[in-house]
This record gives C-alpha cells, sequence and structure tokens, in this order.
C-alpha cells in the first residue's frame, strides 16, 4: 500500500513565498525558462531581452501576491543583509497634459539585474571611500527570489565598481568554482585511467548543514538590561543558584511562549522554502536550536540569513528577544553554528565511505585530500572562526578548543592507520547492531563513529562537522575556506598522481601512493580523545600544533603571504581583497570590544554605584539605628556586611577608572597593536569590573538591583515557570 501524503497545510505551504523552480516553469515560456537554467549552471550570462523577459515574470508573480516593493537583498561584512524598499511604480505624464502625472508598475530588466548604493557606508576594509563611494548590487540568479511582508527578496551580490568583493557571498561561490573544478580534475583522471571503478556523475558541489543556536529571552527584561540590547552579551551578571548543572533543558518540553514563538518563526520559514526539520531545548536554560536540511552552501548560506532574520522578527512580535551572541550569560553554554560540510554529486556525498572504504579510492582521494587542507591551513581555519563572541565561547562547555584538530573515529582511523603502516585492508565495514537486551525493543543500527563534542573537526559519518563556527556568525567565509583549502589540496595530490604517471607508475599504484603519501603527513591533525584534557594540549604542542587563544591573535593570521598566495592562486580573494578582509575583521573586532567596554562602564557607573551607594547608607543607617537599641555587639555581623559592601564599591569605582583609562590607551593605538590593547588589557580592565559588580550583586538588596538578574532573564516568563 503507498504510504499517504500528509494532509496538512504544511506540505502546501512549504516555499509558498519563493520564486521556485515550479513557479519559473509555469510563469515563463520553454525558452526562456531553459535560459534562466542555462545562466543558472553558468553555460551563458542572462542577456538585456531576457533579463526584461524574467522581470516581467517576477512582477506579475509578486504582484499577485500583493507585493507593492522590491529590494537587492544582499550580505555585506556585517550581522545582518542589507534591503532597501524600492516601490513597483514609476510616475508617467501625458504629453498634453504634463502636469497629470499617474503612477504605473514598473520593474525592467536593468532594475532586476542591478542596483546602486553608497559602498563606503557598508564595511570594506578600504575598497570604498567618500571620496570614491560607488558600490554595485547584481542580481545572482543561482538564488530563488522570495516574498517577506509586502516586499520581493532579489538575491545579488555586493561589489565595488572595480568588481572587487565587499560582501562574503561573491568569495563562497568563487570557492565553490574552486572546489568544484579541483573535484572534476580528479574525476577526470580517475574515470580515464581507472575506468572499473568510474564514477558517473561528476556533477559536484560543496553542500552544507547549518545548525543554528540561539537564546530567548523575554523583551521587557532585556530592555532593562542596556549590555544584552547593545552588545548581546551581558558584561557583568552573578550565576543563578539554578543554571544548566541538572542537565534537564537539553531536549525538554519547549517552554509555552517560546513554543508558540518558535512554531511561528517554523511557519514563516517554511513559506521561505527554508528546510528546519528539528527544534528543540539546548542544554543552557533559555536556548534553543533550530537544524536545516543539508544543501547547497550558498543556499544554505543565505537561508541561514533569512533563518537569523525571522527569528529576530518573529521574537520581537512575540514580545521576546533573540539572542545570536555565541555567549550572552556566562557560566552556561554558548551557542554555535554547526557547520556540516561535503562534496556531493547527485548521489550524495563523496565523504561517504560505504561499506569498503579503504577500496573506495575517490572517498580515501578526498578524505586525504581533507585531512592534507586541515593539516596545512589549521592557522586559517583558526582565522574563520575568530570573532567577538567566540572569545568567551571557544575551550568548554561543549565548545571546542581553538586548536585545530579532526576527529576521524575509531573505525575510520583503524582504516587509515592500515593504510599508513602499508597493510592490506579488506573486510567491509557495515554498520554494528545494539541489542538492548530486552525482546520488546527492536534490535538498532550503530554508526560507523561516535560523537566527540569536544573536537573542532568531526567526521559524522559522511561529512564534517565544524562546530567551532560562532551562532552570529556569517558562515560564507568559513566554507569559502573550507572549499578553498580542499580545493588547492586535491589540486595537489592531482598532480602527484601526474608526476607518478610520467614516470610510468600503474595508474592504481599512483592513486594508492598518493592517497597513503598524504594521509602519512597529515596524521598531526588528527585525534580521536578528548580536546578538554590537559592531555590533549600537551599533544598538540608535541605536535607543533599552535594554541591560538585569543580572538586578535587569530585575526592577525589572515594577511599573511601563505595565506594571499592560497586565494590569489584560486582566485577567490585577489591580494587586495584578502587585506582590506583582514581589516574589516579586525575593525568589526575593535569596535564590538569598544562598544561592550564602554557600555561596561556606563553601567558600572550609573546603575551599579549608584544603587549600591543607596544600599551602603541605608544599611549604615539600619546599622546605627540598631546598635542604639541592642548595643554594638548585636550588629557585628551587619557591620562586617557594610564594610564588604564599602570594600568592593570602593574597588568598583577604581576598576572602572582603570577601564575608562585603558580604553581610552588602546583607541589612541592602532591596526593590530589596538586589537590586542582591546583583547588584553581593556579585556582585563572589564574582567576586574565584572567581578565585583558580580560580587555586590549577591550581598545587596535585590530588590533594589538595578538590572534584571540572570535568574529572571534565563528562566521567567518564557512560560517554564
Amino acid at each position: 500500500m503507498a504510504a499517504s501524503r500528509p494532509t496538512t497545510d504544511m506540505m502546501s505551504t512549504f516555499g509558498s513565498k519563493v520564486f521556485s523552480d515550479a513557479v519559473m516553469k509555469e510563469r515563463m515560456s520553454p525558452e526562456l525558462y531553459v535560459k534562466v537554467q542555462e545562466a543558472i549552471v553558468g553555460n551563458r550570462p542572462i542577456d538585456a531581452q531576457t533579463a526584461d523577459a524574467v522581470a516581467a515574470a517576477l512582477k506579475a508573480w509578486a504582484l499577485s501576491h500583493g507585493v507593492t516593493c522590491f529590494t537587492h537583498w544582499f550580505k555585506p561584512f556585517r550581522t545582518h543583509a542589507a534591503t532597501k524598499d524600492v516601490y513597483f511604480v514609476a510616475l508617467q505624464s501625458r504629453p498634453d497634459r504634463p502636469r497629470d502625472v499617474e503612477p504605473i508598475a514598473k520593474f525592467s530588466g536593468k532594475m532586476l539585474v542591478q542596483g546602486e548604493t553608497d559602498g563606503s557606508s557598508f564595511p570594506n576594509g578600504g575598497l570604498r571611500g567618500t571620496s570614491f563611494a560607488r558600490g554595485y548590487v547584481a542580481w545572482n540568479p543561482t538564488s530563488m527570489p522570495f516574498i517577506m511582508y509586502d516586499c520581493l527578496y532579489i538575491p545579488a551580490i555586493f561589489g565595488t565598481m572595480y568588481g572587487q568583493a565587499t560582501g562574503p557571498i561573491l568569495h563562497l561561490m568563487r570557492s565553490e568554482t574552486a572546489v568544484v573544478t579541483a573535484g572534476k580534475r580528479f574525476f577526470e583522471l580517475f574515470n580515464r585511467l581507472v575506468p572499473s571503478q568510474a564514477v558517473k556523475n561528476t556533477d559536484l558541489r560543496s553542500c552544507v548543514g547549518l545548525e543554528q543556536e540561539i537564546f530567548v529571552v523575554d523583551r521587557k527584561l532585556f530592555a532593562m538590561r542596556p549590555d544584552l540590547f547593545l552588545t548581546g552579551r551581558t558584561v557583568m551578571g552573578a550565576p543563578p543558584a539554578l543554571g544548566q548543572q541538572l542537565s534537564d533543558h537539553y531536549w525538554g518540553p519547549l517552554p509555552a511562549r517560546v513554543r508558540n514563538c518558535l512554531k511561528a518563526a517554523h511557519a514563516r520559514l517554511w513559506e521561505l522554502g527554508v528546510p528546519v526539520t528539528q527544534i528543540h531545548n539546548e542544554v543552557a536554560p533559555a536556548q534553543f536550536e533550530l537544524v536545516p536540511y543539508h544543501g547547497p552552501s550558498v543556499v544554505a548560506v543565505e537561508q541561514n540569513t533569512m533563518m537569523m532574520q525571522v527569528l529576530e522578527d518573529v521574537c520581537e512580535e512575540h514580545g521576546l528577544a533573540c539572542l545570536l551572541h555565541e555567549k550572552p550569560f556566562a557560566a552556561v553554554n554558548g551557542s554555535g553554528k554547526h557547520v556540516n560540510w561535503s562534496i556531493d554529486n547527485a548521489f550524495g556525498s563523496l565523504y561517504n565511505p560505504g561499506p569498503r572504504p579503504a577500496e573506495n579510492k575517490p572517498f580515501m582521494f578526498f578524505l586525504a585530500a581533507f585531512l592534507r587542507a586541515c593539516n596545512l591551513h589549521s592557522d586559517l581555519l583558526r582565522a574563520t572562526i575568530a570573532c567577538p563572541g567566540n572569545e568567551f565561547r571557544l575551550g568548554g562547555m561543549e565548545a571546542p578548543p581553538g586548536i585545530i584538530t579532526v576527529y576521524t573515529g575509531e573505525d575510520l582511523q583503524a582504516i587509515i592507520d592500515s593504510i599508513v603502516a602499508g597493510k592490506k585492508v579488506s573486510g567491509i565495514l557495515g554498520k554494528e547492531t545494539l541489542d538492548f537486551g530486552v525482546p520488546q525493543i527492536p534490535v538498532i543500527k550503530r554508526d560507523m563513529c561516535d560523537r566527540n563534542r569536544t573536537s573542532p573537526m568531526a567526521f559524522t559519518g559522511n561529512r564534517f562537522e565544524f562546530r567551532a563556527v560562532g551562532s552570529s556568525q556569517d558562515c560564507a567565509i568559513p566554507i569559502c575556506v573550507m572549499n578553498t583549502i580542499v580545493a588547492q589540496s586535491l589540486h595537489a595530490m592531482c598532480d602527484e598522481v601526474e608526476a607518478l604517471l610520467s614516470a610510468n607508475t600503474a595508474p592504481v599504484v599512483a592513486f594508492d601512493k598518493v592517497i597513503r603519501d598524504t594521509l602519512t603527513v597529515s596524521q598531526r591533525i588528527v585525534y580521536n580523545g578528548d580536546c578538554y584534557s590537559q592531555a590533549y594540549r600537551n599533544e598538540c604542542a608535541k605536535r607543533g600544533l599552535v594554541n591560538i587563544d585569543t580572538t586578535a591573535k587569530a585575526l592577525a593570521l589572515w594577511d599573511s603571504p601563505k595565506n594571499r598566495q592560497l586565494f590569489s592562486s584560486l582566485k577567490v580573494l585577489s591580494e587586495v581583497e584578502l587585506k582590506a578582509l583582514s581589516h574589516m575583521f579586525r575593525r568589526f573586532y575593535v569596535k564590538s570590544v569598544e562598544v561592550e567596554a564602554k557600555c561596561c562602564l556606563d553601567m558600572a557607573r550609573s546603575l551599579i554605584v549608584p544603587a549600591v551607594t543607596h544600599f551602603q547608607g541605608s544599611l549604615a543607617e539600619a546599622i546605627n539605628s540598631a546598635r542604639a537599641i541592642v548595643g554594638t555587639s548585636s550588629v557585628e555581623q551587619q557591620r562586617q556586611l557594610l564594610v564588604s559592601v564599602t570594600n568592593h564599591l570602593n574597588a568598583l569605582i577604581t576598576s572602572a577608572n582603570a577601564l575608562e583609562t585603558a580604553i581610552g590607551k588602546a583607541l589612541r593605538s592602532h591596526g593590530q597593536d589596538q586589537a590586542f590593547a582591546f583583547n588584553v588589557q581593556v579585556g582585563a580592565a572589564m574582567l576586574a569590573v565584572r567581578e565585583h559588580c558580580d560580587k555586590l550583586e549577591t550581598i545587596t538588596d535585590g530588590a533594589k538591583w538595578p538590572i534584571p538578574r540572570y535568574a529572571e532573564v534565563m528562566w521567567h516568563k518564557l512560560g517554564s515557570l
């Protein structure tokens, strides 16, 4: 009997606000549809006549959905995408009555294909300036337009008038070309030389699944904490009695308000074609996760941008606030955006080992290329996760450390070890079964590898999970880097194969030797143990893997001669673009810490000091009144409390002054020195202010504390209490 199709509206609404392939077929002539498809795969650019026809079809579809305007939707180097509502209207006057004008709905091919903006007003790393400000947005036909609210969103790339990228999507698309070209080079060699094992489908693409972690809190409480609404994280706050120590939040019942909110967000994302398949509680109080389906990298990145915008919008509509920061609260887990990366063809991931991995030469070749890439470019991978919030997240509480290593799992590592040792690997790698010893419980299959949640880069059975990426980050650049370094390794390994072939080495022997040699020299990057342990740090130091433990240090790694050669040789970033990228990331870090530090200083002086001073006076008055009645000895404990409050208050004022000095000194420095100054001196000064604020929070009148406490923000008013 055939499975029945779900009858709920869920299936019929998926992608209903997307100008999808099905909609294109319906609204375009067959000839126009073919031209658009050829443009999407890169065979032929869209000409002016085709653009006009596409614009007409888009406008008619959008107007049928009540749309009034359109925007080129593009991502600069910042957290949120850029939009500008442009209304479908032009004013037309009659020749005989020039002052009598009437509006007409207008949307031409030129309006679809390109737009213009002030490039200097966006982060640009010096590529644009006030006196040379012109920037362009250009339609990206590989991504589908969609409708949000009453506006037609047209995905676009963002660049200068000289073709330099000022947005991450263009870099990602270039890296996609690089890794696909390299992968096809391997298959051309392999299929020609080893026809008995030829892979039929060589239409490749990088694919990712982006797991988005967030915190959700009550919006009124959020608005009462300047640090949360200005910086996204709490710069002060004592840990609550109940945090995550009972392990009772993970996969627990969704709080009522959050459930209603996230269900509404899911419905909106579903209409936008974002295939969110899971929503659940995460480990920390008020922390949640949304998991979409694995898909093409550019599409997945743009859908993640949609997801972050929709989550913030829908939370606001429900009186809640969505926190995308990596570490909004101290002493509990932070949030990441796990990047599940692979290279796929039409049949699935090339990193699927199959039942006989050692005999699956394409799998072993691509695996070796990945390990080689991570081994040679661990510093660059570390740089890709260097963002302000990850400074507080990495290294504990289920977030991986700042040393980049790869987890392969026991079964796969045993095969690698045998190949490296020159041993013949035989047998079928089948999924073992688990029998729980209860006849009513079915026997289940066991995966080939465990989950290592301490590893920055873990093999998960058919892809690699880059767990270290931060929750607020745009994943385009981390994925761009992964594509680029793997492309370089594939080319290098193909060069080695061709060199062996020119020396009359048999094809199979040539591929086997390159795989073995590459695995041998790349073993340094593999670590299958506990990446939180001291043994891990010791072993990494022994292997020469550097522990880059701060964001400022990691940001300094971007613009190096090695990286310039890497990106420019594969035409992913020019040297000028890499320098600009490095400058933008450093500036974003510096300005983010500056805002945090100034917020911390302002809160300490304008909120905490006055509140504690008032409590100090009330306590002193109460002690004096009590002493007159019960005597000095009876108020000794209260006197000691007053001394403690006074000491911490004085220390807070002193540390606030020191923070102000540190900020001023850091602002007078420049370049990488400024990043280190904000990281080290300003960071230490902020911690000193926080130490005394947090202590005072625990010993002063809770009813008079000027900002909501952790327990209120993380637990109250979400429906769980």
